[in-house]
């Protein structure tokens, strides 16, 4: 609602990065508790794993960047690389899933890819950290709870992987409204 009233480009990733974030804790939710109306009926998790993977993280960069006014420039830059990575990571997989590859192949897959976007997310913290925008604070604070839940999820069982990660994105979630707020 703010973007709609306001037209700051911030809140609409804002709400894309929420609601891609939400998506992924339903589908995990209906995974803990099958008698939920299930999406598991119409795509299965091991289908969509990658496309949660690249859409939240998608997502977050975008609003990053725009909330840090893509200061330092070179947020361009890795903003570029992470859309090419990403739309070839999706094509990758829905061709993996229409031509029905291993399930093993495909696990290889999406681990590269949380692992790459993992990286992605450790540089532009970086650069986050180089930003003379007086609100980095937040995203370096916000982007060093959730890289450091991805970076533990990816140590445990993938039922569990998903929820940890979820953790480090909804602490993320508090000191962005925060830094909204302030900014506001």
């Amino acid at each position: 609602f703010q973007w709609v009233f306001s037209r700051d480009i911030i809140y609409l990733w804002y709400c894309l990065y929420a609601l891609s974030s939400f998506i992924v804790l339903w589908r995990n939710l209906e995974y803990l508790q099958p008698t939920l109306y299930s999406t598991y009926n119409y795509l299965s998790w091991t289908d969509s794993k990658v496309y949660h993977s690249v859409a939240v993280f998608f997502t977050y960069m975008v609003f990053c960047a725009t909330f840090l006014e893509y200061n330092p420039p070179s947020l361009k830059r890795m903003i570029k690389i992470l859309t090419w990575f990403c739309i070839i990571a999706v094509i990758v997989e829905s061709f993996s899933i229409i031509v029905v590859v291993d399930l093993h192949t495909r696990w290889i897959f999406y681990k590269f890819v949380r692992l790459f976007l993992t990286i992605i997310g450790l540089v532009s913290l970086f650069l986050a950290f180089k930003s003379t925008h007086p609100l980095a604070k937040y995203i370096l604070a916000g982007g060093s709870l959730m890289a450091s839940a991805e970076i533990i999820s990816m140590l445990f069982h993938p039922s569990l992987s998903s929820t940890i990660s979820l953790i480090g994105v909804f602490a993320d979630f508090i000191i962005f409204s925060v830094a909204l707020s302030i900014r506001s």
